[in-house]
């Protein structure tokens, strides 16, 4: 069973991330971009997690970063 049933955070995004660049500095913690990821995208039925080795993955959606308001997160162009 996956420790990601439920995930409290957004997935991790790398800073060798192609679509999203976040910049922690300007983060307030206030979980719309989690929700974002895993409520509204649905993020953890795209793939199976075994497959992962039990680690989410951002699927470059862009969502966590248009539902930002602190402009934490940006889409890179």
């Amino acid at each position: 069973m996956s420790q990601f049933e439920f995930i409290d955070k957004r997935v991790p995004i790398a800073l060798d991330n192609p679509s999203i660049y976040h910049d922690i500095s300007k983060c307030k913690n206030c979980t719309l971009c989690r929700r974002a990821c895993a409520d509204v995208m649905s993020v953890l039925d795209y793939y199976d997690l075994e497959a992962t080795g039990d680690v989410p993955v951002c699927i470059h959606c862009g969502q966590c970063a248009a539902a930002c308001p602190f402009d934490s997160m940006h889409a890179k162009s």
